[in-house]
């Protein structure tokens, strides 16, 4: 905690004292994602939009999508699932501008499928499934720790690997 604490300190003094656009927009998004860790969602919320507005101007598509993906989880945690899917979503189309791990793209999928089933849509769940390519499900149901076997619309069974 204590760590945390100075993490922040350092970042917000950082934000104060820089107006480099590509360092400020860094510095907004480690500061976001501290703020996050330490449970300051709404702070980390603000320090994650404020980022992004500067990768946009800049072009930044992947800090664009990684900031997305941070927003996209923020909106999941208080139950904001159409927010967190649609942001979701637009990390996809712009992985098409970008080259990008397929290690990330499987990360964008893992967090689509799992905010379609906290929203109990399983069905999109199972759509999003459908249409992976082997690659991508190859690392979910390795690297992501968990196999998917949707047995029904309304039921989700999720065996652990680990």
């Amino acid at each position: 905690k204590n760590n945390i604490n100075k993490a922040i300190y350092y970042l917000e003094q950082a934000h104060k004292i820089d107006h480099d656009k590509i360092v400020t927009s860094m510095t907004l998004y480690h500061l976001g994602m501290v703020y996050r860790k330490n449970n300051q969602i709404l702070k980390a919320y603000h320090s994650m939009s404020e980022a992004k507005v500067l990768f946009t101007s800049s072009n930044n598509f992947v800090r664009i999508c990684m900031t997305d993906m941070v927003i996209a989880n923020i909106h999941s945690t208080n139950g904001e699932y159409k927010e967190a899917i649609y942001l979701l979503k637009e990390c996809l189309k712009n992985f098409n501008r970008i080259k990008i791990s397929i290690h990330e793209i499987s990360k964008v999928y893992l967090s689509m499928i799992w905010i379609y089933i906290l929203n109990d849509d399983y069905q999109s769940a199972n759509d999003i499934i459908n249409q992976l390519d082997t690659n991508i499900l190859s690392i979910l149901t390795g690297d992501a720790g968990a196999i998917l076997f949707l047995t029904s619309a309304s039921t989700v069974a999720v065996y652990s690997c680990i």
